[in-house]
């Protein structure tokens, strides 16, 4: 692996502090440094288009540590990626609650999790997650090619469900939203 991708997928890991032994604000599962270098390898496989051999890596990592987030993220973003919509949900779900007990604040498993409860059909369900996703308390977050994707995601949903004219504002939100933005980058890469 390069240095620069190296050094991209790392910045999760030390961002969310995962890479340490606890979070003042709640009880986070730190990885051996071997298994982090997993994780992020796992995620360097997904990212290039080899979503099952970072299923291999993974699986047995998130059973042994099933309180860590982005070994869990990772995890349903592979699923997804291998169109495997139930488990998707299900890792993505179980990553959103670690978020949240844990006070992580990653912006991006809204967006996530509302896809892949897209891409099962559950549009209601997508369109929650999505609308989360929007609170500016997330959104202000997110990096612009990441607003965008949420608001033409939320259009989407609206879309599906019948609701073409409120998925037409978000469509021209999203078209609005400008190239940079100073916003801080995302800890996590979404597709």
């Amino acid at each position: 692996m390069n240095n620069s991708l190296s050094a991209r997928l790392a910045a999760p890991c030390v961002a969310l502090g995962l890479c340490a032994a606890a979070s003042a604000a709640g009880p986070v599962e730190a990885l051996p440094k071997a298994v982090n270098a997993q994780v992020l390898k796992a995620q360097s496989l997904r990212l290039h288009d080899q979503p099952a051999q970072a299923r291999a890596l993974l699986e047995p990592i998130v059973r042994k540590y099933p309180s860590n987030y982005l070994a869990r993220y990772n995890l349903g973003l592979t699923y997804s990626a291998l169109k495997d919509n139930s488990p998707a949900v299900a890792e993505l779900s179980a990553a959103k609650k670690l978020n949240i007990d844990q006070h992580l604040g990653e912006p991006t498993i809204y967006n996530s999790l509302g896809w892949a409860q897209f891409q099962s059909g559950d549009y209601q369900a997508a369109l929650k997650e999505f609308t989360t996703a929007r609170s500016p308390e997330v959104f202000n977050k997110l990096p612009a090619a990441s607003q965008r994707k949420v608001l033409n995601n939320t259009g989407l949903a609206y879309a599906y469900l019948g609701q073409s004219k409120e998925a037409e504002k978000l469509y021209k939100s999203a078209a609005a939203v400008p190239s940079t933005t100073t916003q801080a980058t995302s800890a996590s890469t979404t597709k």
